[in-house]
């Protein structure tokens, strides 16, 4: 994805660094990543090989919001 400049490999510098497999944040709507309207985004954005999970459903905007189970 354009906006993840460095990819997997830098997701896995990031973790390694503070001995963590995933990085789980909000703060960065989905929707303004994805070109999409809030209500459109109905799962969390998965990236970086899976190693980075971003949870904004943009809530304040109207987003429907989701329920994800990290495993």
């Amino acid at each position: 994805m354009a906006f993840w400049n460095g990819g997997v490999a830098r997701a896995e510098h990031f973790l390694e660094k503070f001995g963590a497999t995933r990085l789980v944040h909000g703060h960065t709507p989905i929707y303004s990543l994805l070109e999409e309207s809030p209500q459109e985004v109905t799962e969390p954005l998965v990236y970086a090989g899976q190693k980075c999970i971003n949870l904004d459903g943009c809530l304040y905007a109207g987003g429907k919001g989701f329920v994800y189970q990290l495993n």
